[in-house]
């Protein structure tokens, strides 16, 4: 395992453990001691990270509430309160978005659906820009306030940086932003398909 101060290869593992069982390192370069854990989110956590993900997942994968998630975790055993999950959903959750959009680089098809929706986040109404190809598969999502030329640049902009993927057609509903901004991005390389009604995959 490197060294997660200075990455060195020079490690060696000592007999010692952490509290929840992680193996301890040093470093034969710097000197420093280290685990499993270290240099990662979950390194402060007093739970192992398998109860942390379980608890984040629970949270995203279910839609439930902080109430929900602070019982199905008291039947497992694990008594959490709710500020706890909270912070876990934040700082974890964001990890895990970042990783999970990682790996859609190159995994999107030719033929994408774009909508923009309205949906209220933290008692405000927002725009939801949202991405399917054909398959249904996620390309990117992208939240803003206004739905104008300038939200449709950024959001086709983030998709193909998310993707790195150029698309053969994008089917649209009419709005003329969305046009706009295909046309800006792509240059006029993607065929734009205006039909609302090919858009109930997304819907």
């Amino acid at each position: 395992m490197n060294c997660p101060h200075c990455e060195s290869k020079n490690t060696y593992c000592r007999q010692n453990s952490t509290d929840l069982g992680y193996q301890e390192y040093r470093c034969g370069h710097c000197g420093r001691q280290f685990n499993e854990r270290t240099g990662t989110v979950f390194n402060y956590f007093e739970y192992p990270t398998d109860v942390v993900i379980l608890a984040v997942r629970y949270y995203y994968k279910f839609k439930t509430s902080l109430d929900d998630v602070v019982k199905l975790m008291a039947m497992r055993g694990f008594k959490l309160c709710h500020q706890t999950v909270r912070n876990w959903a934040q700082v974890v959750g964001i990890e895990l978005a970042l990783q999970f959009r990682a790996r859609r680089v190159g995994q999107a098809g030719k033929k994408w659906h774009a909508d923009p929706t309205y949906i209220k986040v933290e008692g405000r109404w927002c725009y939801l820009y949202r991405f399917i190809d054909k398959e249904s598969s996620l390309v990117d999502v992208y939240l803003s306030n206004a739905r104008d030329d300038e939200t449709a640049n950024a959001f086709f902009q983030q998709c193909f940086d998310t993707t790195c993927v150029l698309p053969d057609q994008i089917i649209a509903d009419k709005e003329r932003a969305l046009a706009n901004g295909i046309h800006h991005t792509f240059h006029g390389a993607v065929n734009i398909r205006d039909n609302k009604f090919m858009n109930n995959r997304l819907e």
